[in-house]
């Protein structure tokens, strides 16, 4: 919450450094995504798809500010239930090197999220399916071509054994670009 909270601040600190006009971008996607839900499900939940967006802004040259929203589910191979998260992340990415049309990137970020899932050994709402918040640290590497299409990967570590891996294609506008 402090993260979102200071986040107004960081955008006026990173135009104060980029006379190029403004340093906000923003970023839609789709990937997939890996759930491991733990010892309630068994091993493995299998990949199920996940929808994000996000606004950056660039701190000086090298680095980002992120705000990242993403939702998305996964389906239990074993017993053929779903788990559904809506998460959100404050991430600071690295730009390791300013080529033209290339641009690798590191970054982490902390967050929070919101899972449901129907197989939970406790008493369910009228849905089936229970709700609970989950605090996530996520590292992530990528790489960003002609400045408009990011591939990433990442990964949220949570507890109670929600921990996923993810893979994303994003496109990129703002900053001038359409």
């Amino acid at each position: 919450m402090l993260g979102i909270a200071l986040f107004p601040s960081m955008l006026s600190w990173g135009q104060e450094h980029d006379n190029s006009g403004s340093t906000i971008e923003y970023e839609v996607g789709i990937g997939t995504t890996e759930v491991r839900p733990g010892r309630w499900h068994g091993s493995f939940s299998g990949w199920g798809p996940q929808f994000y967006a996000e606004m950056r802004s660039h701190i000086g040259r090298s680095w980002d500010a992120d705000i990242q929203v993403m939702g998305g589910t996964a389906r239990n191979k074993i017993d053929n239930y779903e788990t559904y998260r809506f998460l959100g992340t404050l991430y600071f990415d690295y730009n390791y090197r300013r080529w033209r049309d290339i641009q690798p990137f590191a970054g982490v970020g902390l967050g929070f999220g919101i899972i449901a899932d129907e197989t939970l050994p406790v008493i369910f709402d009228e849905d089936g399916y229970i709700a609970f918040n989950q605090v996530l640290f996520s590292p992530r590497v990528g790489i960003e071509l002609w400045n408009r299409v990011r591939f990433s990967v990442d990964c949220k570590w949570m507890l109670h054994g929600y921990s996923s891996v993810g893979f994303n294609i994003g496109f990129v506008f703002g900053k001038g670009r359409l």
